[in-house]
C-alpha cells in the first residue's frame, strides 16, 4: 500500500493539472489537490522505513535473521513489461514480479502461490445439500 501511494504520487505530479479532490463531487481519493507533494513522499518514505525496521525487529526476534522484504521497485521493474503497475485490485504486479525473479536468478524450486477465498459461499447450497 505505501508502495502504491508512492507510485501514484509519483505519476501524478508529472501531470499539468490535478484531478478534484474527494470531497468534491466526481472527485478522487488520489487527487494531489492541495497537497504538497514533497511532503506526501517524505511521509511516505518515513512510513515505508518504520514498517521496514518493525518487521526487521520481529522477524529477528523469531530467529530470522537473515530474511527481509523485497525491494518492491525492482519487482514493480521487472514485472510491468507483463503486467502494468497501475492495475489495481491487489498486488498482483508484484506476484508476477516475483516469479520473473524466481525464475531469473534460479531462488527457487517452485513457487507456490495461496490466496483467500473470500468469496466462497460460507454455507452449502441448497443442491448440495439435498441429501
Amino acid at each position: 500500500m505505501i508502495w502504491q501511494g508512492r507510485f501514484d504520487t509519483e505519476a501524478r505530479a508529472t501531470l499539468r493539472g490535478v484531478d478534484k479532490s474527494a470531497s468534491e463531487k466526481g472527485g478522487s481519493k488520489f487527487s494531489l489537490k492541495g497537497v504538497d507533494v514533497r511532503k506526501r513522499k517524505a511521509s511516505l518514505w518515513a512510513g515505508e522505513k518504520v514498517l521496514r525496521g518493525l518487521f526487521q525487529t520481529f522477524a529477528t526476534a523469531m530467529g530470522l535473521e537473515d530474511y527481509h522484504l523485497p525491494d518492491m521497485d525492482k519487482i514493480a521493474d521487472v514485472s510491468h513489461a507483463f503486467y502494468d503497475n497501475n492495475l489495481r485490485g491487489g498486488e498482483g504486479h508484484m506476484e508476477v514480479g516475483k516469479l520473473i525473479q524466481n525464475v531469473a536468478y534460479a531462488k527457487v524450486n517452485m513457487t507456490l502461490s495461496v490466496k483467500p477465498f473470500g468469496a466462497c459461499r460460507r454455507r452449502r447450497s441448497p443442491t448440495a445439500s439435498s441429501r
